[in-house]
Parts: C-alpha cells; sequence; structure tokens
C-alpha cells in the first residue's frame, strides 16, 4: 500500500486489497481500499475559505456539437476551447458522448461566456466562438450538423 500525506503528514493509507482477504468477503474481484484520518482532512478544509463573488452580468451559453476520431481525448478538446476562447469562456461542460462505431465520436458540450465588465452581446461572442470552431478544426474536430 500507500501512505496519503497532507502538508507532509500521513493522514491515511491506501492499496489493494489480497485476493484471500477480498474473496472471505464475498468479492469476486481486485478491490482498492483507503483509510483517511478525517480529523486532519477537515481541520485543514476549514482553513481554506473560497469565496467568489456573484457575477454582475449574466452569461451566453452556446452548445457545440462536434465529430472528432476515437482516439481524441475530451480534454484536448476543453483545452483548446478554454486557450482560445480566453477570458471569456468561464465554463466548457461535456453533456453527451456518441461512438459512431466507424472510429469516429461525436461530444456534445456547453461553452460558457460571460464578461465582468458589461453584459454581453451576440455580436461580442461571435468572433470568439468563430476562433473555437477554427481551433477545433486545428486540433481535428468537425462540426456536427
Amino acid at each position: 500500500g500507500m501512505d496519503v500525506k497532507l502538508d507532509g503528514k500521513i493522514v491515511g493509507h491506501f492499496g489493494l486489497v489480497s485476493a484471500k482477504a477480498a474473496s472471505s468477503v464475498g468479492l469476486k474481484k481486485q478491490v482498492a481500499a483507503v483509510e483517511l484520518t478525517l480529523p486532519m482532512l477537515v481541520a485543514k478544509a476549514q482553513s481554506i475559505v473560497a469565496y467568489k463573488p456573484i457575477p454582475k452580468f449574466p452569461s451566453i451559453e452556446r452548445d457545440l456539437s462536434i465529430t472528432v476520431a476515437n482516439e481524441l481525448a475530451w480534454g484536448k478538446v476543453e483545452e483548446s476551447v478554454r486557450r482560445v476562447g480566453g477570458d471569456l469562456v468561464v465554463s466548457v461542460e461535456l453533456f453527451d458522448i456518441y461512438d459512431h462505431g466507424d472510429g469516429k465520436k461525436s461530444f456534445a458540450f456547453h461553452v460558457e461566456y460571460r464578461s465582468d465588465e458589461k453584459t454581453l452581446e451576440v455580436k461580442d461572442i461571435e468572433p470568439v466562438h468563430e476562433k473555437i470552431l477554427d481551433g477545433l478544426k486545428q486540433v481535428g474536430a468537425s462540426l456536427r450538423q
């Protein structure tokens, strides 16, 4: 097994359960287990304060559906959208994957745009959206019709 450390202190252990121990409780597959010292984790979690103000301006959401090779991971697509979209892209959320069965798959996802300075209009996001589509073509994606 291995130790789980937080700030250099051991707060738990994890590893694979032996086949003998697993079968003794009726498990037929390989199993992993983790043991954590919750008071130490809770104490650390309470010391982290995360605050994000409510946005002053509304967002605009666009849905996209693209077709890609099976080898292309969602992470590459998301990274491309965020990189090309810049500060206006506040979230990229995958909501569907469809396997075409021919070496291709489709990703359907939301892209949420927002500005901290003003209410965005379609004319504000259209050029960014077009750049995102061009960026997706660069990673081998095509817009699904």
